[in-house]
């Protein structure tokens, strides 16, 4: 099956009496008339054919979807879907088209490769907000993804929680974090790369309103796809170095029944040194048909392993380049990384379709999954008893430790260690990866046999299920009805284990940042010892329940689309302490407070199309969403104490669009007012002289933040030849912050946390002023050029450059609190001080970048056999350039950061998420 890259069709026509029907015709690559070729419209049963001329004439129905595709395939020619806008038109002209002998094009279209995908913790935000696509339909989401993605760019200044996924209409985004986690998909391209809609914005078309970025739907049977087999080979330096694939497609059976089956495996290191790819992937899909009811059964499982990278401050990164990963070493002869994500969580969807009339169809669909992710990482603060108190604790291993940069050295500017620097310097370039071995010696002294150097998983064991009821009504032609009741359940197990004791036999539960009785991470066996594969540190249990009842209207008028819908919903969350933990030894163990919050959405709209060239709609929605879970929960680790005053998120949004067409352009602007009201942010990290001189380990919780999101998009695709396409993409845009957020501290509970007014650990510090910064999630200016050329010989050229700006990086919340402004001795900062040290606030914009990316393909015909090639280079120029980073928060207080910025190189830099340098991918395929 292949999807060629078209535009929108349409002749402006009036608007007569007579039954709607789509006119075109179909010839060969030589110019001849083709008959008997099959036209269908999608989801619509009743089809045509060509006559001799090659000439169609293709009625439908007025209640047909406005945004539909126009199916041509005729054995032995490679199928054409073109995507047509239904609303004002009751005659159709789609032109002349020509249907080519097939070919095996799957691999010709542009990766889009989930395995890359998979930076779903947001420690990469180069891989963090990529947006999956086959989209063909519009310029601007298609330069999104094959051209934005790379940059870090996220649309409309808004995460991935705002793109509701789903897979036959079932959501996919996790109760806990809200997005969906693309990389437990990988793997499975063959079948979920032809199998997507993506509907970007809220005008788009589907069962329901999306979110703010529009919903991306996945239809998963084994009907939707012809009968044959496939394998392909492909090779990369971007996320692994070689992947197979093979899959096999029954169709569908006299008896009824249909199955399809897809294999792959990936392995090798990325573009980013140390960043070890290990996955395999399964798809399996049964169905059965028995007159117009349908049951289907799907299974799909992608293991994998992955190894992370690591941001840089410049001074690493002027050391060592743009590709250097502190996270790994030799460890007995293999390349080992430190910071390994792994994923297993196998998935089952059982879905029955009852299809009483056209106007009458109930759905029920059932789907569970089960499994875990892990995430590595090194752990040097193993503790031992001795007599009545704990010993022990060693330095961190990472070569890029700040002790042991050369700015270290020279960080008192009157006497600086220029000898110290030297040597500094010459360590990391001699040994600049982990020294497993010296981790084990270290561990080999001690001589109970217990462990200063481990290496831990914290493991989130994830039970999952969605049971849900879709009715489908159309009272009258014009008008439709659509009501889903949905039930979530989420449980998950969260516990740190040691995987490896580097030659140790045990390691003690004990905190190292606690003192005496609190240093024991579970009181009732304290101090205890655990071996491999238990529980150490924290163990806790969350669980989230959902009901929802979705109800959606939509009702169309000759030259007008009028859309309602919304939702109510009901969440309710709970943390169970498995560990008594000493610092909240009556906080921490057995089930906490019940959280429950409503939900919900208001969403209208109004689409004008007065012929089929002109298009005009308006949509606003109004939603309040649950707080994410992490945000009630600010230290489930430790205890089950709630964040104050939790509230939905609030959400206002336009929508304005306007869209203009002709057989050889496409042309689509958009604005959009995105406000977002009482919204919350969690982060953790180590602060240093927090109100003038406390240091702390803290979790900081931002509450009541208001932003606003405003800007334009612009897509437009030109094609003055059959063979040649011309298109251009622009996102201009505004993200700021609109308030002054209110900004809490959680900590352990130690002496110093109560001597600065941590109540059971915890403090407000008031407002963060934050207002008219930008928000630190892109680049919020992006634009695209690309040209593309399909050769009648069967290849395929594609050139695209990108450029990015306006990217910034986000304001550290604390630093912008009156504790910021603090002396020694919690003396506050007079005025003209205070204002003084605001010069040392300023906001840091990346520098701009332009990318160069390039794509060819080519498929050749023997006999039954199809077979296909491509190859794709991005970042042709090998431009360097960061994607993002973060303000560090270890210097907490104004003195401080003034004397470090004062350097040549601060100690306490921002960290830089850089991009790749040039990278290819390559793959060779063959069907039958």
């Amino acid at each position: 099956m292949r999807t060629l890259t078209v535009f929108f069709l349409l002749f402006g026509v009036c608007v007569y009496g007579q039954s709607p029907a789509i006119t075109g015709r179909v010839l060969t690559a030589d110019g001849q008339p083709l008959s008997n070729v099959t036209v269908v419209l999608s989801g619509q049963t009743s089809p045509t054919i060509t006559d001799a001329t090659g000439h169609f004439h293709l009625a439908y129905p007025a209640t047909m979807p406005a945004s539909s595709e126009l199916l041509l395939f005729k054995k032995g020619y490679a199928q054409r879907i073109l995507p047509l806008w239904l609303e004002g038109a009751t005659t159709i002209d789609v032109g002349t088209w020509s249907l080519l002998p097939s070919r095996d094009v799957q691999e010709a279209l542009p990766l889009v490769d989930f395995a890359a995908m998979g930076q779903d913790d947001g420690t990469d935000p180069g891989m963090g907000y990529l947006m999956p696509l086959q989209a063909q339909r519009s310029p601007f989401v298609s330069a999104m993804a094959f051209q934005f993605s790379a940059a870090f760019f996220s649309p409309r200044g808004l995460d991935r929680s705002a793109q509701p996924v789903r897979i036959n209409g079932v959501l996919m985004n996790d109760l806990t974090t809200g997005r969906a986690m693309w990389s437990q998909w990988g793997g499975l391209n063959a079948v979920l790369n032809l199998s997507q809609q993506v509907h970007y914005g809220l005008s788009a078309q589907g069962d329901f309103f999306p979110g703010a970025l529009g919903q991306v739907n996945i239809s998963l049977s084994p009907f939707n796809f012809q009968k044959g087999m496939g394998v392909s080979q492909a090779f990369s330096n971007q996320t692994y170095r070689h992947r197979q694939m093979f899959h096999y497609h029954s169709g569908q059976r006299p008896s009824g029944w249909a199955y399809s089956v897809l294999l792959s495996r990936r392995g090798g290191a990325g573009w980013v040194p140390g960043t070890v790819y290990r996955g395999h992937a399964l798809l399996g899909m049964v169905g059965k048909k028995r007159g117009t009811n349908e049951l289907n059964l799907l299974f799909w499982y992608s293991p994998h392993q992955r190894g992370k990278r690591a941001p840089m401050t410049d001074e690493v990164a002027a050391l060592m380049g743009m590709a250097y990963n502190p996270h790994w070493g030799t460890d007995r002869g293999e390349v080992r990384n430190a910071r390994m994500r792994r994923l297993q969580r196998p998935s089952f969807l059982l879905e029955k379709t009852w299809r009483w009339s056209p106007q009458k169809t109930l759905q029920f669909q059932y789907h569970f999954s089960r499994g875990q992710q892990g995430d590595t990482r090194l752990f040097y603060n193993g503790l031992r008893p001795n007599g009545s108190y704990f010993v022990g604790g060693g330095r961190s291993p990472s070569p890029v430790y700040y002790q042991r940069l050369p700015s270290y050295y020279l960080r008192y500017g009157h006497a600086p260690n220029i000898l110290g620097a030297y040597y500094a310097e010459k360590q990391l370039r001699q040994s600049p990866q982990l020294d497993w071995t010296a981790m084990r010696q270290a561990n080999a002294t001690i001589a109970d046999g217990s462990a200063r150097y481990a290496l831990l998983e914290d493991v989130v064991d994830q039970q999952r299920w969605t049971a849900q009821a879709l009715l489908r009504l159309r009272p009258q032609p014009a008008v439709q009805w659509q009501w889903l009741l949905q039930l979530r359940s989420q449980k998950e197990r969260s516990y740190a284990q040691p995987i490896d004791l580097l030659g140790a036999q045990k390691v003690y539960n004990l905190e190292a940042f606690a003192q005496g009785e609190a240093q024991n991470n579970d009181l009732r066996f304290a101090p205890k010892a655990v071996g491999l594969h238990t529980p150490f540190g924290y163990h806790y249990k969350m669980t989230v329940t959902e009901a929802a009842l979705r109800v959606f209207r939509t009702q169309t008028w000759p030259t007008m689309r009028w859309t309602m819908g919304g939702h109510w919903g009901y969440r309710q969350m709970q943390r169970t302490g498995l560990f008594q933990n000493g610092r909240f030894p009556e906080h921490s163990l057995g089930p906490g407070p019940v959280v429950a919050v409503p939900n919900g959405s208001l969403t209208t709209g109004l689409a004008f199309f007065p012929n089929g060239r002109h298009h005009w709609s308006l949509y606003g929605q109004w939603r309040w969403d649950p707080p994410r879970l992490r945000t009630v929960f600010p230290n489930p680790r430790e205890n089950h104490f709630t964040a104050p005053q939790l509230k939905a998120t609030q959400r206002r949004m336009l929508e304005l669009r306007y869209r203009w067409q002709q057989p050889w352009t496409l042309l689509q602007l958009t604005g959009y007012w995105i406000t977002s009201s009482d919204d919350s942010q969690v982060n953790q990290y180590y602060a240093d002289r927090v109100g003038g001189e406390h240091p702390l380990f803290v979790q900081e919780v931002m509450q009541n933040m208001t932003t606003h999101h405003r800007g334009i998009e612009l897509g437009w695709r030109l094609q003055p030849l059959e063979a040649l396409t011309f298109s251009m993409a622009a996102a201009v845009g505004q993200h700021t912050y609109a308030n002054d957020p209110q900004l809490w501290l959680y900590s352990t509970p130690t002496a110093t946390a109560v001597a600065l007014g941590f109540d059971n650990g915890q403090k407000d510090f008031g407002s963060t002023q934050l207002r008219h910064y930008f928000l630190g999630n892109g680049p919020q200016q992006a634009f695209a050029l690309g040209m593309q050329y399909n050769d009648p010989d069967y290849w395929r050229l594609n050139l695209t450059g990108s450029y990015f700006t306006a990217n910034y990086l986000p304001p550290n919340p604390l630093k912008r609190t009156a504790s910021f402004f603090m002396h020694a001795g919690d003396l506050p900062f007079s005025a003209q001080e205070q204002k003084a040290a605001w010069s040392l606030l300023e906001q840091e914009a990346l520098p701009a970048y332009f990318l160069l990316n390039a794509f060819v393909s080519k498929s050749w015909k023997y006999k039954q056999y199809y077979l296909g090639c491509f190859f794709s280079a991005q970042n042709v120029l090998n431009a360097a350039y960061k994607t993002g980073g973060f303000e560090q928060g270890r210097n907490a207080n104004a003195a401080a950061t003034k004397e470090d910025q004062g350097r040549e190189f601060p100690l306490f830099a921002p960290l830089y998420w850089w991009g790749r340098g040039s990278t290819f991918f390559g793959a060779l395929s063959i069907r039958f």
